[in-house]
């Protein structure tokens, strides 16, 4: 009988704290391979050198390509030419957990929308549904209509043979917050038309298209343009851009003011609802139902002589109170206006409030009971 005896490359080093290193006599962690078998037998390896390598220091921390992982992470990757593939899922759904069973909060997968989930990116799981890593939904969009009676352009005045770049605006209804990708552009009279992707409201909203070329038409003659969106179709007319509708607009007065004040005074319009927060003599307003990026412009004065004038920008999560930027104060009989710009959703509410605390009777003028007014006009209505 003969005995075959394989030479096995392993070279295993049993140090003053039991670190073992693989193809090294030199290792730098507990535990240590050397892939390219080129680090030293003494001094630290070079970064190049350690590419190839992969330790666990004893407190079970993980260097892929380095020696040494960072004290804050459990896994230090280092490449300068390489990626990390993470499993590449088709999920059927945003609440799929069949194809994963009972997925830990926090997991995440690349879904390849092969499946019924035609998101296509990375995805992680919020304990109720699949949701992408800036926190959007990626359920599949759908719209119950496109209006393209609403769809204006801008700029709106087309001069044939001359170079036009601008925007086609469509009003939809029936959004479910799913993210939508740009489809195949389509050109027409010159003029091509590309959807900007982006993300549904939940409700109404409106889609935008670069349009971009050279016309052979001039304003004022029009042209129509067919429009496919999520399955709906329509035809919307260009160049006009000009649409006439109903102000929109709700009243409210709430006296007298006190503890109920912060639910009477509840003034709501499309996607947002204004309020008195009387026990702390807030001002504050709410958008319904989605998250937005605002913009807002706010004036204030009073009897008591302090003008306030601010603008800014903020991104507002859907349903909760946020203040104006300074107190109402109604024993200074403060007046306010504001303008708040709902980006997402395209839509400008003008706000009018007046407040007054009790005032006494004083000669041909009868005692007057506190209250607050509170004013808003959809600018923009969808």
């Amino acid at each position: 009988m003969k005995k075959i005896i394989l030479p096995i490359t392993l070279s295993i080093s049993a140090l003053t704290y039991s670190q073992i290193g693989i193809n090294n006599t030199n290792p730098q962690a507990i535990f240590h391979v050397d892939g390219g078998k080129d680090n030293p037998n003494t001094g630290t390896p070079s970064a190049i050198q350690q590419r190839n390598d992969f330790v666990v220091t004893s407190t079970g921390r993980v260097g892929i390509g380095i020696t040494q992982p960072s004290t804050s992470s459990v896994l230090d990757i280092n490449s300068v030419d390489k990626g990390v593939l993470m499993p590449r899922i088709a999920l059927t759904s945003s609440t799929d957990i069949t194809t994963i069973t009972s997925p830990a909060n926090g997991l995440m997968v690349y879904n390849t929308g092969t499946a019924g989930l035609s998101y296509a990116g990375y995805v992680y799981w919020n304990g109720s549904e699949w949701k992408s890593f800036d926190d959007k939904s990626v359920v599949n969009p759908t719209i119950t209509s496109l209006t393209c009676s609403g769809a204006s352009v801008f700029p709106s005045v087309f001069i044939s043979g001359t170079a036009y770049s601008g925007t086609l605006t469509v009003p939809y209804t029936g959004g479910n917050g799913g993210r939508y990708n740009s489809t195949v552009p389509y050109t027409q009279n010159g003029l091509t038309f590309t959807l900007n992707p982006g993300n549904l409201n939940n409700g109404n909203g409106s889609i935008t298209y670069s349009v971009s070329g050279t016309p052979n038409f001039s304003s004022p003659n029009t042209v129509s343009i067919p429009l496919t969106f999520l399955g709906q179709s329509c035809n919307a007319t260009i160049w006009q851009n000009s649409s006439v509708s109903n102000l929109q607009y709700v009243r409210n007065v709430t006296t007298p003011i006190d503890s109920n004040t912060p639910t009477n005074s509840i003034t709501t319009i499309g996607n947002l609802s204004v309020r008195y927060d009387s026990p702390n003599g807030n001002l504050q307003y709410r958008v319904n139902a989605m998250n937005q990026r605002t913009s807002i412009w706010y004036w204030k004065g009073g009897t008591g002589g302090a003008f306030f004038s601010y603008y800014a920008q903020n991104d507002i999560t859907a349903n909760s109170w946020t203040n104006f930027p300074a107190n109402f104060n109604v024993f200074n009989r403060d007046s306010a206006q504001t303008t708040i710009s709902l980006f997402e959703s395209k839509q400008v509410y003008r706000i009018t409030v007046v407040g007054n605390a009790d005032m006494a009777a004083s000669g041909v003028f009868p005692f007057l009971t506190s209250s607050i007014t509170i004013f808003v006009e959809l600018l923009s209505p969808q």
